[in-house]
């Protein structure tokens, strides 16, 4: 059965109930509440230490956007320089074509020339000495007498002299 209880014995289990809850609250503040402000105190090392990282990699990241904006543009001034260089070279191997060109075709030229001046040359070569023998019977028969043969002989030799110096 249910025992009511004193007085006494309600205030004895409040002093102890409140020495219970005092000395908890001691162990709660010796030990609870360092460890709590050693693992605030981490919390807000490791947020430190992430906004010190976030920092450094917003540094990283803008010095590689700086980068690469300048390989960009030293890219697009290669780019010209190369295309430049191209069609420099491009003009230069066509003058150097067209120049080829007209060297092969004054050479052609001149060798037409030169073959043109050997067939003449080879074609009087050929026919002078039937010529001269033709001019020789023409003459003989006009100039059959003796004055017309010491003429004869004289002009025979006179062109005799200019073949010979004509070679």
């Amino acid at each position: 059965m249910h025992n009511p209880a004193t007085l006494g014995d309600v205030l004895f289990r409040c002093a102890i109930f409140s020495l219970f809850s005092y000395k908890c609250f001691q162990l709660l503040k010796a030990h609870l509440v360092p460890w709590l402000r050693s693992a605030v105190k981490q919390d807000r090392n490791a947020l430190t230490e992430l906004i010190e990282k976030d920092k450094l990699i917003t540094i990283s990241r803008r010095k590689l956007e700086s980068q690469i904006h300048h390989q960009k543009q030293l890219f697009t001034v290669l780019e010209h320089n190369i295309k430049r260089w191209h069609h420099d070279l491009y003009l230069a191997k066509q003058r150097t074509e067209d120049s080829r060109a007209r060297v092969i075709a004054k050479y052609n030229a001149k060798l037409a020339a030169q073959q043109e001046n050997l067939f003449i040359t080879q074609a009087l070569a050929a026919a002078l000495p039937q010529a001269l023998q033709n001019a020789e019977q023409q003459l003989l028969l006009s100039y059959a007498r003796s004055e017309g043969q010491a003429n004869f002989d004289r002009f025979i030799s006179d062109l005799a002299n200019n073949q010979a110096q004509a070679r």
